[in-house]
């Protein structure tokens, strides 16, 4: 994705070739969906986790202060690593960043829903694991495309230079072909050992709203923006996300398999 600035008149010379369209050209039409219809069937389940396969000395993603080139530098450790070029390497592992896989199967189509604890997620990200998937099974290619989700906690803990895009580089370092290729094979080894695991299951969501009205688990740690005017029709400041939502699987039985959860939040624990 490239970001390009437009002034005034370049704006208003992009809308008049908007307009100046033949109205006979159908090129731009868009083919009407297909929709694929959802065939009735127990829910089948499989759930894993595991960790992440990064190597020590990988730049920690979202640390910007540990980037040479913004004036970051590290009194304490200097040593060099193959993994960074402008971040200040990582040099040791106390908790390995961990990902979950749940395997949704209902009738004649799948859903695949992977959690990974770094800083982001990106679209090839997903296409390559859903590849990788669809060989190992010997699933006829495209057989999941638009089926796997990749979502991120956004640690600012774990590695961040398995990314491509090049805006995210002064968040994690440049490229580097072995971590993706060490993440994206983690993913799917987890989302693989999910599937080999399925079973037929009952599945549970609820949604609460204020459940942490007294802000013990996080609050809106920033007043200084409480009085911003974002939208017309809402009030100044934005306030903490008030909203959880929970996923629960049990076996036939009622053995439970797993649970997902999910709120807004941007998590601080410690300082710089």
């Amino acid at each position: 994705m490239y970001l390009v600035s437009l002034g005034g008149n370049d704006m208003i010379w992009l809308c008049l070739l908007a307009c100046n369209k033949n109205k006979d050209d159908t090129s731009s039409k868009e083919i009407p969906y297909e929709p694929v219809f959802l065939e009735s069937g127990a829910p089948i389940v499989g759930m894993a986790e595991g960790l992440l396969d990064f190597p020590i000395g990988s730049p920690m993603g979202g640390y910007s202060n540990r980037c040479g080139y913004l004036g970051g530098a590290s009194k304490i450790d200097r040593r060099q690593s193959a993994y960074v070029e402008a971040f200040i390497p990582s040099v040791g592992i106390q908790t390995s960043a961990k990902g979950k896989a749940l395997w949704l199967e209902a009738g004649n189509q799948h859903t695949v829903l992977l959690k990974a604890d770094v800083i982001y997620s990106f679209d090839k990200l997903v296409e390559d694991v859903a590849l990788e998937i669809e060989d190992a099974l010997e699933w006829e290619s495209g057989s999941l495309e638009g089926q796997v989700s990749i979502t991120a906690s956004h640690t600012h803990h774990g590695p961040g230079n398995f990314s491509d895009q090049i805006h995210f580089y002064l968040g994690g370092d440049r490229y580097n072909e072995e971590s993706y290729r060490r993440f994206r094979d983690s993913l799917v080894n987890i989302a693989l050992e999910a599937y080999n695991t399925r079973e037929e299951a009952a599945i549970g969501v609820s949604i609460h709203k204020d459940w942490d009205s007294e802000d013990l688990v996080y609050r809106d740690r920033r007043p200084e923006n409480d009085d911003l005017e974002v939208w017309d029709d809402v009030d100044p400041g934005y306030g903490k996300d008030p909203y959880l939502w929970m996923l629960r699987v049990d076996k036939k039985d009622g053995t439970p398999m797993g649970m997902w959860f999910n709120f807004g939040i941007h998590g601080t624990l410690l300082g710089q």
